[in-house]
């Protein structure tokens, strides 16, 4: 099957990662893939057998009526050169791109659904088959956008187990980011937007620090256009000693290897995070606010804690908890562990995926 996959940009980001673990699975199993975006740091994630072309669609380099006439024309001349079957857009701004193609090259249209959102109700285009990222997404759409529910289908975010670093390694992380044995260690893994609420988390530690005598170290691995503003906020909650910056691009897995837990203070989360799945495939438990996605992996007190979103108390006093208690945190992180290998069992995305892409074809929508 030939598979062109469109999506905004391919700076760090869960969609991003989503898209192109999908498209080196989808080449793995022998399928023709393709990838349209702007080109980002994530573009060194692709195989390179896995075609990219750079597309003018992100945010960042505006999206005025010059640039959508630009990207529509390149993304058709993509389309007739590779003959594609399927165009799979991600983010509704890819989605009316690919409804486009779709429409003018008369090729099946699938997109995903990856965030819940109320606005733009009568001007989002989804595809004729709509993949959504979570149980909670699926009703949105339903409800809210009119789709039938015979046309979306679940498919979760399914990344590959982490590995741990050994001992060794772990000691040359710690003394290379200059962190000693004393410290407990966060890590939060995300885009620096407003809808990620990172002032949050920072506001949190805040209250740690007066809490608590311990010291604490928050890893914070990410990029985007409030990089100023959290360095400010850094610096207003008095944090330089507590908080390190990391480029979204940092090794995810290394740095889970040597902290306490994760800590995920989204406003909205549609589907499973990968930082949560990923933790989970290492033990590590994640203090996440309460978001719909969120809560179809994580079960309070059992495998991870949830906290209501923008409360920085409660953010705190869940942190708290699972640093001075050994025995929780162990505890939780085991039944996350488990609750990880549970799920792989019966997710099986790129399976579920080229289901969706045959029953499109099968029914000759075009």
């Amino acid at each position: 099957m030939k598979v062109l996959l469109v999506t905004d940009d391919l700076f760090p980001g869960g969609v991003q990662r989503h898209v192109t673990d999908l498209a080196n699975r989808l080449s793995e199993s022998g399928h023709h893939v393709a990838v349209a975006a702007t080109l980002g740091p994530f573009r060194g994630r692709l195989r390179n057998d896995v075609r990219f072309f750079d597309v003018p669609l992100a945010r960042q380099g505006g999206r005025g009526l010059s640039n959508a006439v630009r990207a529509i024309r390149e993304l058709m001349r993509i389309v007739h050169a590779g003959d594609f079957d399927i165009v799979h857009s991600h983010m509704r701004y890819a989605d009316v791109f690919g409804r486009v193609c779709s429409l003018l090259a008369r090729i099946g249209h699938v997109s995903t659904c990856h965030s819940m959102f109320t606005d733009h109700r009568w001007s989002s285009v989804f595809g004729y088959e709509t993949i959504a990222s979570s149980q909670a997404v699926r009703q949105m759409l339903v409800a809210s956008y009119g789709k039938q529910p015979e046309s979306v289908t679940v498919i979760y975010n399914d990344p590959d187990p982490m590995e741990k670093l050994s001992p060794r390694r772990q000691r040359d992380l710690r003394k290379r980011l200059g962190i000693d044995n004393t410290h407990r260690i966060l890590f939060s893994v995300s885009r620096f937007a407003p809808e990620k609420d990172i002032g949050t988390t920072l506001r949190a530690l805040s209250i740690l620090k007066r809490r608590i005598a311990m010291n604490v170290k928050l890893l914070l691995m990410g990029h985007g256009e409030l990089y100023e503003s959290i360095l400010k906020l850094i610096t207003i909650y008095d944090l330089e000693d507590g908080v390190q910056i990391l480029p979204g691009t940092s090794d995810v897995g290394e740095v889970m290897s040597i902290s306490d837990c994760g800590i995920l203070s989204s406003q909205t989360e549609g589907g499973i995070p990968y930082v949560v799945l990923e933790a989970a495939s290492l033990g590590k438990p994640v203090v996440a606010s309460a978001t719909s996605g969120v809560g179809e992996f994580i079960r309070h007190g059992d495998n991870g804690l949830l906290y209501p979103v923008g409360d920085a108390e409660g953010l705190a006093d869940c942190v708290q908890q699972l640093i001075q208690n050994k025995a929780l945190k162990a505890r939780m992180g085991r039944r996350a562990l488990q609750t990880y290998r549970e799920f792989r069992l019966t997710n099986r995305p790129l399976e579920h995926t080229l289901a969706v892409y045959e029953k499109l074809q099968n029914r000759g929508r075009r």
